[in-house]
């Protein structure tokens, strides 16, 4: 007896000079992606026009910066888990303030996570400016470099051994790490180790730029070979997949993109609404409507995150019930209600948040 609970000590010892592993909740669907942190810069755009006056600077008392939770996967699986299915983030951070904010963030939203802690790269962050007189808040610019997120090795996941869980139903993958080859490498394994285990997968493509520099044919050969359950994205990266011009409507797009993947539900976001194609329910395209709280002062305040938001839901309720009609319309709740707060994981602070959770399978 003795010797065998050495043994499990060992392994654990072993496992933590890698890694880290928080929680124990018996994670239902796993994310394997990015985690950053995000240092959002209010400016006002009509004061750069004309910078040689001192008078007022464009960072001025309209609004203030703020440090906000980034990384679509990372900001999805917190999302999922608040909305009462319990996940696992699987990525790689750095050995920093940065890395340790992120650990103890996973753990105050109850999150399990899986990390790999790099001494040599720095967990990504990300500056963006934003237009305080647009009172839809929408990002100027973006900048980043490469963080540890994207050194994900393919040798590093079976170290974790996260998705052995048998808990695990389902797989998140998300798109920012197909673009680099380590990362793509890694996502690779974490598909192929999920196909072998029978869960499904997910993806959200992320974006639709770099799907361009990928290369449009190769990227959508990429997912068809992951065997995708659900393809998540906004109409604008389904435009670029689908090979569709500006003027074509969402649902349009919904559907070309189900065509290229017949075997997949499809959803598309588009300013707050969404459009799902699933075969399996029907094959017409059902459009849910933005949804605004009754009690928003403004429709719209911060809409960054939002479609993490809605990915973290969606899947929350998919995986329970396996409607993505109704999976549809709950996400859509949940990103109509995150784009009247500020910040991608806003405070479950007032009750309207806590009635669309709660009435998740009403």
């Amino acid at each position: 007896m003795m010797s065998l609970i050495l043994v499990v000590l060992l392994a654990f010892a072993l496992f933590s000079m890698n890694g880290m592993l928080f929680g124990g909740n018996n994670p239902r669907v796993a994310f394997v992606g990015d985690a950053a942190w995000d240092l959002n810069v209010p400016v006002t755009l009509s004061t750069l026009t004309n910078l040689d006056d001192k008078s007022e600077s464009p960072m001025n008392q309209k609004g203030i910066p703020f440090l906000d939770g980034g990384g679509g996967a990372a900001n999805a699986a917190i999302w999922c888990r608040r909305c009462k299915t319990p996940c696992i983030f699987i990525g790689k951070i750095g050995k920093d303030n940065f890395g340790d904010l992120t650990v103890s963030t996973f753990e105050k939203e109850m999150v399990e996570s899986a990390l790999i802690r790099d001494e040599t790269l720095a967990t990504k962050t990300v500056a963006m400016l934003f237009d305080n007189e647009n009172p839809s808040k929408k990002m100027l610019l973006r900048i980043f470099d490469d963080g540890a997120d994207t050194a994900l090795k393919a040798v590093e996941l079976p170290l974790m051994s996260a998705l052995s869980r048998n808990s695990l139903k389902h797989l998140h993958v998300v798109g920012w790490l197909l673009f680099k080859p380590q990362s793509l490498e890694a996502t690779k394994s974490a598909v192929e180790h999920a196909i072998k285990k029978k869960m499904t997968i997910s993806c959200d493509v992320s974006s639709g730029e770099l799907i361009k520099i990928f290369g449009v044919d190769e990227f959508v050969n990429l997912l068809k070979s992951f065997q995708l359950k659900v393809l998540l994205g906004d109409v604008s990266e389904g435009r670029v997949i689908a090979k569709l011009g500006d003027q074509t409507t969402t649902e349009q797009v919904t559907v070309a993109v189900s065509q290229l993947f017949p075997g997949s539900i499809v959803v598309m976001t588009d300013g707050g609404s969404a459009t799902v194609v699933s075969k399996g329910e029907s094959w017409s395209p059902l459009t849910v409507s933005k949804y605004t709280p009754p009690e928003a002062s403004s429709s719209t305040i911060h809409t960054t995150g939002a479609g993490d938001a809605f990915a973290g839901a969606f899947l929350s309720h998919f995986v329970e019930k396996n409607k993505a009609d109704d999976a549809t319309r709950f996400a859509v709740k949940i990103a109509g209600w995150k784009v009247t707060k500020k910040g991608t994981r806003p405070l479950l602070s007032d009750e309207t948040i806590k009635s669309i959770i709660n009435g998740k399978f009403a």
